[in-house]
């Protein structure tokens, strides 16, 4: 997701930077690398779920008196949407009665759905499909 990087003027393991997660929305979700300070995903995100995750991160050094960094990292990490769900009709059936010499272009049923992507993908195009029925 995101490489930290804090430094410690010190010398030797007195400046050995060692990361981790203080706290935030997103522990358990997130992982960072101790010593390397690189913030990965640790399981599935739904962003329909949980869009946007707050992670306040520590950096503390390896001396023999431990030091902390002066400020706190905060990491705020925003999930975009994929095309992940499928429309859903408001309805499961709809009924229409019509009279035979209704006009051309006559409105006989207003359909509706709804997606819980957002943006582009949750755009819906409704078609009419030769059937049997």
């Amino acid at each position: 997701v995101v490489q930290l990087f804090a430094s410690d003027a010190d010398a030797g393991s007195n400046a050995d930077v060692i990361y981790s997660i203080k706290n935030g929305s997103g522990i358990g979700v997130f992982e960072v690398d101790g010593r390397t300070g690189l913030v990965r995903v640790r399981g599935l995100l739904d962003r329909e779920a949980q869009a946007h995750y707050d992670l306040v991160v520590i950096a503390v050094d390896s001396g023999t008196v431990s030091r902390t960094a002066g400020t706190d990292a905060v990491v705020l990490i925003d999930i975009t949407d994929v095309n992940d769900n499928s429309p859903v009709f408001d309805q499961k059936n709809y009924h229409a009665n019509i009279k035979e010499n209704s006009p051309r272009g006559f409105i006989i049923a207003r359909l509706s759905a709804t997606d819980r992507d957002i943006g582009s993908n949750a755009d819906i195009k409704y078609f009419v499909l030769e059937t049997d029925l």
